[in-house]
C-alpha cells in the first residue's frame, strides 16, 4: 500500500488520512524516507493494530505505540529494538534483511515485549541466547543454524514450535517444554529424539525427512493426532503400536512392509504408504474411520483385500504411463461391486497425451464403475 501525495499535507498527514477506520498499514520505502522519526507518533491517534515494514532500504524509526499488536519486518534494516514502546505487542516477525544486533542485546531487546504471543525469527543465523517470555506461546526458528534448544526450556507456555532445517540440532532441552502440542522437526537430520518422549500433550509431529532417526521414544506420545515419518528410513513402524489416537499418518518414501502395528490405530482416517513394500493391508481394512489410502504404484500389495475395507471413500494412486492403465483396471476390477460405488479414485497424470489419457481413464473408470477426481 503506498499513499498517494494530497496538496498542502506532509507526508505524516497523506498518511493518516488514508488510515481512517482501518486496523492494519504496510510501510514501503518510501513512506519511511518522507515521514520523519517524531511524526510516526501521530500514527498512535489512528488506533493502528497491525504494522508492517516491507523492502525498506533506510532505517526503521522507534515506534511508541499502545495500540500495535501484530509487528511484521520483512527485508528491512534494523539496528535496534530497545526503543521500540510498544506494550501491548502480541506477535513480532522479522524476516530477512538485516538485524544489527549482537546475541546478547537481541535477547535482551525481546525479553522487553512481555505480552508477545507469537515470534518468527526465521533465517537469522544467530545464537538467540535465552529468550523468557512467559506469555509466549508460539516459536518459529526455521534455518536459524540452531545447534541446540536451551533458548527455549524457560518458555514453559509454548504450544507450538517450528524448528525445521536446523541441521544436527539437539533437541533434548524440549523434554522442559511440556505444554507443547505441535512441533515441526522437518529436516533436521535427527537421529537421537530422546528429549520427545515428556511431550505428553502433544498432538501434531512433523519428522519429514530425518532419514536416520530412532523413532522408538514415539511410543510415549500417547496423544499424538497427527504424524508425519515421510522419508525417514523407516523399515517398520512397531513403535506406532501405541499410538491409538492418531488420525492421520503420513508414512511414504521408507522401507515399510507391513503394516501390522497400525491395527489398533481406530481413530485413523488418512494413511499414506506411497513409495513402501508394503504386502498385507487386511489388518487395517477394518478400521472404521479409515476413509482415505494413498499407497501409489506398489505393485506387491494385493489390492484384493480392498474389498473388505468398505469404509474407504478415497483411494489415491498414480498412473505414471498410458502403458499402466490397463495394469492399474485389472488391479482395481475388484472394486466393482456396487458397496463401493462412493469410492472416489484420485488419480495423478503424468503422461504428455491429454486425449489419450482422458480416454484412457473414463474406460477405467466405466470399468470399475466408480467416480473419480482428477489431480
Amino acid at each position: 500500500m503506498q499513499p498517494e501525495h494530497l496538496p498542502n499535507q506532509n507526508p505524516t498527514q497523506q498518511v493518516t488520512n488514508q488510515l481512517q477506520e482501518q486496523s492494519n498499514f504496510v510501510f514501503n520505502t518510501q513512506v519511511v524516507n518522507e515521514t520523519q522519526n517524531n511524526d510516526f507518533k501521530y500514527l498512535e491517534s489512528q488506533k493502528i493494530q497491525k504494522l508492517k515494514f516491507l523492502n525498506c532500504e533506510e532505517e526503521i524509526p522507534n515506534l511508541n505505540s499502545e495500540y500495535v499488536k501484530e509487528l511484521s519486518i520483512q527485508n528491512c534494516n534494523i539496528k535496534s529494538l530497545k526503543e521500540f514502546r510498544l506494550n501491548n505487542l502480541t506477535s513480532l516477525t522479522f524476516s530477512k534483511g538485516k538485524l544489527a544486533l549482537n546475541n546478547d542485546n537481541l535477547t535482551q531487546e525481546l525479553n522487553q515485549f512481555t505480552k508477545l504471543k507469537q515470534l518468527s525469527l526465521n533465517g537469522w543465523k544467530i545464537d538467540i541466547g535465552h529468550i523468557q517470555l512467559e506469555n509466549l506461546t508460539k516459536i518459529s526458528l526455521i534455518n536459524c543454524g540452531l545447534t541446540q534448544v536451551d533458548a527455549l526450556r524457560s518458555n514453559s507456555n509454548l504450544e507450538e514450535v517450528d524448528l525445521s532445517v536446523n541441521h544436527g540440532m539437539d533437541v533434548s532441552a524440549l523434554q522442559y517444554i511440556t505444554k507443547l502440542k505441535r512441533l515441526q522437526l522437518e529436516r533436521c537430520n535427527l537421529v537421537n529424539i530422546n528429549g520427545l518422549k515428556s511431550l505428553s500433550k502433544l498432538e501434531e509431529l512433523n519428522l519429514y525427512h530425518n532419514c536416520n532417526i530412532d523413532i522408538t521414544p514415539l511410543q510415549y506420545l500417547t496423544k499424538l493426532i497427527n504424524l508425519n515419518l515421510r522419508f525417514c528410513g523407516l523399515k517398520n513402524v512397531d513403535a506406532l503400536r501405541p499410538l491409538i489416537n492418531i488420525q492421520e499418518l503420513l508414512i511414504p518414501s521408507n522401507e515399510i512392509i507391513f503394516i501390522q502395528p497400525l491395527e489398533e490405530m481406530k481413530q485413523l482416517y488418512k494413511l499414506d504408504a506411497d513409495e513402501n513394500m508394503i504386502q498385507d493391508i487386511l489388518t487395517i481394512n477394518q478400521l472404521p474411520n479409515f476413509r482415505y489410502f494413498y499407497f501409489g504404484d506398489q505393485l506387491q500389495l494385493n489390492t484384493e483385500q480392498l474389498k473388505e475395507a468398505t469404509q474407504l471413500r478415497n483411494i489415491n494412486f498414480p498412473i505414471t504411463s498410458l502403458r499402466q492403465i490397463q495394469k492399474q483396471t485389472v488391479r482395481f476390477q475388484s472394486l466393482r461391486s456396487n458397496i463401493h460405488q462412493q469410492i472416489e479414485i484420485t488419480i495423478q497424470k503424468q503422461c504428455d497425451n491429454q486425449q489419450q489419457f482422458i480416454f484412457q481413464v473414463c474406460s477405467l473408470l466405466q470399468t470399475l464403475n466408480i467416480r473419480e477426481s482428477q489431480q
